[in-house]
């Protein structure tokens, strides 16, 4: 008779441990959501590419000036984010270099940023890079 009790002892216990567990993994999982509940970096890829697939700015960003190219991209992803709790910086460059940021003097919080190389001219091949950094607005 005691050795039935302490088989239904163990089974409780192992019950309640693994209650536990799944309750600490829970509340963990609920507050990484809490801390970044959308990461904005995961919708500027598709953006990217639908980018790098519209032939007249790819020409512009490669042929032409990067200024004026910096100034299309970024009415680009302004008129796909639409959200007015973000703000974004395009920037151009060589696929080698390293892209330069100057965040805003009152920026407080994450920047969220993605890149993609753009190179498809068959008769100069000068790939560039374009990096686009994203914001919250506070």
């Amino acid at each position: 008779m005691v050795n039935n009790k302490r088989g239904w002892l163990r089974i409780v216990e192992a019950s309640i441990s693994i209650v536990l567990v799944l309750g600490v993994i829970l509340v963990m999982n609920i507050r990484e959501k809490e801390t970044y509940p959308d990461d904005p970096s995961f919708m500027l890829e598709p953006l990217l590419e639908e980018l790098a697939k519209n032939v007249s700015w790819r020409e512009l960003a490669l042929n032409q000036s990067l200024s004026a190219a910096e100034v299309a991209a970024q009415k680009f992803f302004i008129e796909r984010i639409n959200n007015p709790a973000f703000n974004l910086d395009v920037r151009i460059c060589q696929a080698n270099e390293v892209c330069v940021f100057s965040p805003p003097a009152n920026l407080k919080g994450d920047i969220f940023s993605s890149e993609r190389i753009i190179g498809a001219n068959p008769y100069n091949f000068t790939p560039k890079k374009i990096k686009v950094f994203l914001w919250r607005i506070r």
